[in-house]
């Protein structure tokens, strides 16, 4: 090998070992897109005294909006994240949490991880006779542009007398 051709190949070695050294910004799409993570619990018994009737139920998931326009009002009464119970097709709406400037990452994109949080003797009730039931959920998001995010769905939920 010349000295010219190991000079090149040299060379060429260092730039793409620099440019791979180079950050880059993450990009993601301006649509916002949810990963379900899981719940605290999937079998419940209700119409009891117990610590764990009185508790709540929490679905888990992560988030990742391109453009970064979710939280970014103080006191958006807007509702942007739409829970249904898909057996009952009850449909509860909550406006997203406020996001302060210094939370963020300062990049254009919001990545975030969050909760939706019910209380277990307002939102699983049996009715007279029914000895158990089974509820799955589903969950979106508008962000602030009105793009809505995929729909991602709970494991089934038992809950029981």
């Amino acid at each position: 090998m010349t000295k010219a051709v190991a000079g090149i190949l040299g060379l060429a070695g260092a730039l793409m070992a620099f440019s791979a050294c180079e950050k880059k910004e993450d990009s993601y799409p301006d649509i916002p897109e949810i990963t379900y993570k899981g719940i605290n619990k999937a079998h419940i018994q209700v119409g009891t005294d117990s610590a764990a009737d009185q508790g709540d139920w929490y679905l888990y998931y992560d988030l990742v909006d391109g453009n970064g326009d979710l939280g970014t009002k103080f006191e958006d009464a807007e509702m942007r994240v739409f829970l249904i119970d898909t057996t009952t097709g009850t449909e509860y709406k909550f406006p997203f949490p406020y996001i302060p400037k210094q939370d963020r990452s300062g990049k254009k994109y919001l990545k975030a991880y969050g909760n939706i949080r019910l209380s277990i003797p307002e939102f699983f009730r049996l009715g007279t006779g029914v000895a158990s039931d089974t509820a799955v959920f589903s969950l979106y998001i508008l962000d602030e542009s009105g793009n809505k995010s995929n729909v991602i769905y709970s494991e089934p939920v038992i809950y029981y007398r």
